[in-house]
């Protein structure tokens, strides 16, 4: 019974941790495709910057849904501020030591 609670606290911790690291923006988004970086989190207008394939993006600790419930990530690149859709985008973050 011990042995249970104790896999169930460390699970939450990690859960917890995980959370917490991907909404502080501790985090980078890696660009899995070519891909355009929108002003709102949905592809309607001009692109405000494209990202090539392999392309890491700073995650700014913001992720959005669309009327379709795609997630959209916000993310800064050299200066540019903008949305990626997670069809093209991976959110990824750092461990903790």
């Amino acid at each position: 019974m011990k042995r249970v609670l104790i896999v169930i606290l460390a699970a939450a911790l990690i859960l917890s941790l995980t959370a917490v690291l991907a909404e502080t923006g501790d985090g980078w988004v890696l660009v899995k495709a070519d891909a355009k970086v929108y002003a709102q989190p949905k592809a309607e207008g001009p692109a405000v910057f494209e990202a090539p394939k392999g392309t890491e993006l700073e995650y700014l600790g913001v992720t959005k849904y669309d009327e379709a419930r795609n997630a959209w990530y916000g993310v800064s690149y050299k200066g540019e501020k903008g949305w990626i859709d997670s069809e093209s985008a991976q959110l990824k973050w750092s461990t903790l030591y």
